[in-house]
């Protein structure tokens, strides 16, 4: 039997706006909840696209292996083939007691996925907190989403609230209904490495979900206790590596927390001797430099991974600094293509690749940290307070955006330097795509304009806003030029 206004008394049915809908809800409650007594468990409703079901299936067994047999998770693979799916998908969700909605982005077509959510809110109002969803740090939730209980799928951030930490507390940590015992009460309240593990491995199985070409797999976060005591040719004592995506296997150590020195200290003797020559100068630098000059600096060193043989970009990709004088550094990792650009024999492809790197670039420099008007605001107050003797940026940010305008140029300079902004020469390189690419051109010439124009009036809303316009443009063009970029570099293998 369906649970829904069906069990309800009978006065009730029949009457959802009706004046008693407060006391039929309650006794839909108490219907899940005598449900859940019997059988002894509560039922999850995993709802999402069947492109991600390798990442559903990753939280379906962390609710699944920390919960000692009391949680039943519903995914529509469980339906036998041949079965009337759609009766079968009402009728679990009908059943669950919580609705999970693991959302990959806007591009693709959830309409259903909205369906399932309507039904199960439509049962559980007002107790809609029931309804989570589950989604990629750098994803934009649609309006019909917002409504619900938001989670971001990411590692802990300081000074913010951990997301999936008071998911774990709500779903394991409180009874799920009068006179129900919680399902996991030492997992869900007392800090342990099993709950932060189950935090990892969904942050691991939610950030795969983006296109792996624009974001990076591996994220090291640097806490710095003091900015004054940051200097070009070293960290600080005191200076932590909190836990990112991954990046730490990169560095052949496990995927946890270290302070500088502990980490220093457990990298392999030889690779540990290679980084300090080059490698870590350059973070330094880029640091302290992102510091002093009030813009994101570019770190110009590559990591060549012990793991896997990969080279890695370090993008210092996001600066937060706090009242205590501390500052934290977000260094994404962006594999790229090994070697020189002189070692690469086909001109398309050395093209293609410069361009590829550049528009990485571009993204992490400049789309991601400022395309947000809050956080671009909070760049230009601190630039005014800090870096503007004169005052000059503190009335109308132009100082502010005057910096990052000059980012973009240093960008743009080097793209004419190494021969990709060419408008003609650079879309014939991109084959079945050349028309689309050449269209991208006069879309950035205009916005360039606009830019321009809004840094030099300080006009921090309109610069935000170009940043924001500017985003999906350069998704496509990243995602373009790699797909090519690995066609090229196939055909070219193929004639070896």
């Amino acid at each position: 039997m369906n649970i829904g206004l069906a069990d309800a008394p009978a006065q009730y049915q029949g009457k959802p706006n009706g004046a008693n809908l407060d006391d039929a809800f309650s006794a839909i409650k108490e219907a899940k909840s005598r449900r859940a007594r019997e059988r002894h468990l509560i039922r999850v409703f995993l709802s999402h696209k069947k492109k991600d079901f390798k990442a559903a299936n990753q939280i379906r067994d962390v609710l699944r292996i920390n919960s000692a047999g009391r949680i039943d998770v519903f995914m529509s693979e469980n339906i036998t083939k041949g079965d009337d799916w759609q009766g079968k998908i009402e009728q679990a969700l009908y059943e669950s007691d919580w609705f999970v909605l693991l959302f990959s982005g806007v591009d693709d077509d959830w309409s259903w996925c909205h369906h399932e959510a309507g039904i199960f809110r439509g049962m559980v109002y007002p107790d809609s907190e029931r309804l989570v969803v589950l989604y990629p740090p750098n994803v934009e939730l649609p309006d019909p989403l917002k409504k619900y209980q938001a989670v971001k799928c990411q590692p802990p951030q300081p000074d913010q609230p951990d997301e999936l930490d008071l998911f774990f507390k709500e779903i394991f940590g409180k009874p799920p209904y009068p006179g129900v015992l919680p399902i996991n009460p030492v997992f869900a309240n007392e800090a342990s490495d099993t709950r932060r593990d189950a935090a990892a491995k969904i942050v691991d199985a939610v950030g795969c979900l983006v296109v792996e070409s624009i974001v990076p797999e591996h994220v090291m976060f640097v806490h710095v206790p003091d900015v004054n005591l940051l200097t070009s040719a070293e960290f600080p004592d005191g200076t932590c590596i909190w836990r990112g995506s991954g990046a730490m296997r990169l560095f052949e150590l496990g995927d946890t927390n270290f302070s500088w020195r502990e980490f220093q200290a457990r990298l392999d003797p030889e690779l540990r001797h290679q980084l300090d020559q080059s490698f870590w100068p350059a973070i330094y630098r880029a640091c302290s430099k992102s510091l002093t000059s009030c813009r994101v600096a570019s770190t110009h060193a590559v990591l060549r991974s012990p793991a896997d043989g990969r080279h890695y970009m370090p993008v210092i990709s996001r600066v937060d600094i706090t009242g205590d004088n501390s500052a934290t550094f977000s260094i994404s990792f962006v594999q790229v293509a090994a070697g020189t650009q002189a070692e690469v024999r086909d001109k398309s492809v050395a093209r293609i690749f410069t361009a590829l790197n550049l528009a990485h670039r571009f993204r992490w420099e400049i789309i991601d940290p400022y395309r947000d008007r809050d956080r671009l605001q909070a760049f230009v107050d601190h630039r005014a307070r800090t870096m503007d003797p004169s005052g000059a940026g503190a009335t109308n940010g132009s100082g502010g955006l005057a910096a990052i305008w000059e980012a973009i140029r240093l960008i743009e300079t080097e793209s004419q330097n190494r021969g990709v902004s060419d408008e003609h020469a650079l879309p014939a390189d991109f084959g079945p795509s050349e028309a689309r690419v050449r269209a991208m051109f006069p879309l950035w010439y205009e916005k360039r304009q606009q830019l321009d124009q809004a840094a030099q009036s300080g006009d921090v809303a309109t610069f935000a806003g170009l940043l924001a316009e500017l985003d999906p443009i350069n998704v496509e063009f990243i995602s373009l030029a790699s797909q090519r970029l690995g066609e090229l570099v196939r055909a070219d293998a193929s004639h070896q």
